[in-house]
């Protein structure tokens, strides 16, 4: 934040930015002007409404509010709420215990009642815990991070995005009105730490991507990834996210916003291979998002209502032909995804090899930069 708004996200098309320190810039009285930077960017932005240290335990160290607290914090949120670039107030980051959890559901009905035109939005990294928070926000946000190993790949199934997000929907019912976005682990837990370093990394873009589009086969209404200070270390993620996923995201925006999910079926040989899809029908195309749910390859036979003659695959340089029998049949590797659609005048985008090449450079101008001082 320090340095202000990143101008390559805006023009990559990224729309919402996060962050955590937005109490510092305020205690220093520059917070309206970096507001009004990422307004000018075209960026809107979510941010604690507290002017006070807030953590897993409570504000200030403590999980009560006091009548001073609440005050100070509503001064916030009244100096900001009129601000253009201001999307919604961020209650909390994975909270626990009782008590905390149970003061950030009451200051969000008083935070509600002072700025009835922003969400508040909390935040929790289980299922369980982010259903329990439902009447804390409007919008539900989880972050479902796997975990990756250096040589090797995820510690826990990646299908743990969709796991998480399915079970949220089961546990609002079928009736609820909230809004829920996924933060996709866009950081290695090795952080700054060579030790930990040694076994510990970022997630690859093709991981990225299959976690991505997992979250939004599930019906993830935003992807906010956390974070973009630490993914723009890694040239996998800063290529992969400003080159790659952001322009196919371009193209699919108003697909899923806009469009109509129309039924569909998959089959898999071997048959406990698991490939999940989501078709869409927009503007006379029909898409269809199908991920490989597990790290075995298999082959698909995605099936889904409009699928017809040769189809492209978003990023790939290919297409594929609709079989007789209304199928497309395709290979899947280890958590692969594929995009297909009817749709033929497609803007240009860079194939997954062109990306892979993109990130190899980056990754030899990386190591040949001198080290900072």
């Amino acid at each position: 934040m320090g340095s202000g708004v990143d101008e390559r996200l805006p023009a990559a098309g990224f729309n919402i930015i996060h962050t955590y320190v937005a109490r510092y810039a305020h205690r220093d009285d520059k917070l309206t002007a970096w507001l009004d930077e990422a307004h000018a960017a075209g960026l809107q932005v979510v941010m604690y409404p507290y002017p006070g240290k807030t953590g897993f335990y409570g504000y200030n160290d403590t999980p009560l509010f006091t009548d001073d607290e609440i005050a100070e914090i509503l001064d916030v949120v009244n100096k900001y709420k009129d601000h253009p670039a201001l999307f919604g107030w961020y209650m909390c980051d994975e909270p626990r215990g009782a008590e905390w959890r149970s003061e950030i559901i009451r200051l969000s009905g008083i935070i509600a009642q002072a700025d009835p035109y922003h969400p508040t939005i909390p935040l929790d990294n289980g299922a369980r815990g982010v259903v329990g928070l439902a009447d804390a926000g409007e919008i539900l946000w989880i972050d479902p991070y796997p975990g990756f190993g250096v040589g090797k790949g995820p510690h826990v199934p990646m299908n743990k995005v969709a796991i998480a997000i399915s079970d949220i929907w089961k546990g609002l019912g079928p009736e609820t009105d909230k809004l829920l976005w996924v933060a996709p682990q866009a950081f290695s837990y090795g952080g700054d730490d060579p030790e930990r370093s040694k076994v510990e990394r970022a997630p690859t873009y093709l991981e990225e991507r299959t976690m991505t589009y997992m979250a939004l086969v599930h019906g993830a209404d935003g992807i906010v990834y956390y974070a973009w200070a630490y993914a723009q270390k890694f040239p996998e993620l800063r290529v992969g996210l400003l080159e790659g996923l952001s322009r196919e995201m371009q193209i699919l925006m108003p697909v899923l916003l806009e469009g109509e999910d129309v039924g569909g079926e998959t089959m898999c040989e071997p048959e406990d291979g698991i490939i999940h899809t989501r078709a869409i029908s927009y503007d006379g195309h029909i898409y269809v998002i199908a991920c490989n749910m597990t790290e075995k390859p298999c082959k698909g036979y995605v099936r889904a209502k409009g699928i017809r003659g040769i189809m492209n695959v978003l990023s790939e340089d290919r297409t594929v032909e609709v079989s007789g029998d209304g199928a497309i049949d395709d290979q899947f590797d280890a958590y692969a995804t594929h995009i297909y659609t009817t749709r033929t005048d497609l803007p240009e985008l860079r194939s997954l090899d062109d990306i892979a090449d993109m990130i190899a450079a980056a990754v030899k101008a990386d190591a040949d930069a001198p080290a900072s001082d």
